[in-house]
């Protein structure tokens, strides 16, 4: 019989196991071990098991590793998401110090290309940066693109290039691979339409016209990663992740007055933002998410949401809600946020952030309005500007929000973030001076 591993995140890595002594899958006369790898973060461990539905669920599969559909008989929370098998998982590559140039190397010797010369090319021409979010490695958009590249991979059999991937797969000790092509930058929804999959399988491919259904989110692969102990979760295929705004996160950890506040995310995604202004101790967070196809979006959220230990409420457009009422830590509306100043009403908000690039002018109006608390508050305005730039674009942000507040608000640019040459991420603070009239007050907003 093929010897077969459940491929377990560490921190599962117990109660895994005596679930499956208990149903007597769990193969005693084999060690558990380590797969995880020094370039990969996260531990993860091969558990032996034995159990002939399981190995015909494997023999069916066209992947290594396969994701056992049927395991949440098993009793564990959610944790099918994560849990894999496979059949060769090569411990030999994990105590030993193989390169990726080593595996390669290997295979191409088994399947040389047509011109013998090709093969110090394919050799020189490496992946050399990837991103890994266990159990799935991303690399990056230039990886086995070169003419020499598509190619030989073009000329293999179908069995064989399949059999490419799952050696560098393997290599990475993921059981995912795919390339992280870039999104145009004139797609505001930002929709992960340019990951091309390359190992495993990351669940069907669905119509963004369509509302897609409870069974697709079933089908569909899930990813998390922590970032700033907070953790997020998302389908590769179907929302995207960020991990350059990872530093932006931090700092909202620390803005003022967000204790047992009320903010307000006009474009949360899968709640980047939104989780930071939880984590730091905001009574609320209430969200919109802009993407039409925002099921998806929104069930990464509330995913992210259980594994933070919060409560989340979900409202759809024909829904009411009274969120002065509402004790959910993140409410999250699926609708346009064209709605949300008449869905705040008398809620006072102190933050409210405006994340879209590359930018979100259409809610600036909207925003200034929303903001009536006679303390102080906060505008997270995100645009692209050029550096060249940044000095008008504030005088021009500044003036217009002065513009919509009036004469009795003191409106004061407090920090202005730059993102590489063109994205700015700026902190407009706004106050009444005529409900707040402490001379100290006054002198920290000149």
């Amino acid at each position: 019989m093929t010897p077969l591993y459940l491929y377990s995140p560490k921190t599962l890595c117990k109660d895994v196991r005596t679930t499956l002594e208990k149903e007597n899958i769990y193969d005693s006369s084999r060690k558990v071990f380590s797969s995880g790898r020094p370039e990969v973060p996260g531990n993860y461990m091969s558990i032996p098991i034995i159990s002939n539905q399981l190995e015909q669920s494997l023999k069916n599969a066209n992947t290594t590793f396969s994701r056992l559909r049927d395991f949440k008989h098993l009793g564990l929370k959610q944790t099918e998401l994560s849990i894999y098998i496979g059949t060769e998982l090569r411990p030999e590559l994990v105590t030993k110090k193989y390169t990726l140039r080593d595996i390669i190397k290997r295979f191409i010797t088994r399947c040389p290309p047509e011109l013998a010369s090709s093969t110090v090319i394919l050799l020189e021409d490496l992946p050399k940066r990837w991103t890994p979010y266990p159990p799935m490695v991303l690399l990056s958009s230039n990886s086995f693109t070169s003419s020499t590249w598509v190619n030989y991979l073009d000329n293999l059999k179908k069995d064989d290039r399949d059999e490419f991937f799952k050696e560098v797969a393997s290599f990475y000790g993921v059981s995912h691979l795919a390339l992280n092509l870039s999104i145009p930058n004139d797609d505001l929804l930002r929709r992960p339409e340019k990951l091309k999959p390359l190992f495993g399988d990351f669940g069907p491919r669905l119509d963004y016209s369509v509302e897609p259904t409870t069974n697709d989110f079933e089908e569909g692969f899930w990813v998390t990663t922590t970032q700033n102990k907070i953790h997020q979760t998302w389908a590769p295929r179907y929302t995207m992740f960020s991990r350059g705004n990872i530093s932006e996160k931090a700092r909202v950890l620390n803005f003022p007055q967000i204790k047992d506040e009320i903010v307000v995310d006009l474009y949360s995604g899968i709640g980047y933002f939104a989780f930071s202004y939880s984590f730091a101790g905001a009574k609320q967070v209430v969200c919109w998410e802009l993407n039409p196809w925002s099921p998806a979006s929104v069930e990464a959220m509330c995913r992210g949401v259980l594994k933070n230990n919060w409560t989340v409420r979900v409202v759809r457009a024909d829904e009411d809600v009274v969120l002065e009422a509402e004790t959910a830590k993140l409410v999250i509306f699926m609708e346009n946020n064209n709605q949300a100043e008449q869905r705040l009403g008398k809620v006072k908000a102190c933050h409210i952030n405006l994340g879209l690039l590359p930018d979100c002018r259409k809610m600036w109006e909207a925003s200034a309005r929303m903001i009536t608390s006679a303390k102080a508050a906060w505008l997270h305005v995100h645009e692209t500007v050029h550096e060249k730039k940044i000095d008008v674009w504030r005088e021009e942000v500044q003036a217009f929000f002065q513009r919509c507040k009036g004469s009795e608000w003191i409106i004061k640019v407090e920090h202005i973030e730059k993102l590489q040459i063109f994205a700015v991420l700026s902190n407009f603070k706004l106050m009444n001076h005529r409900n707040d009239t402490s001379k100290a007050n006054r002198d920290s907003m000149s």
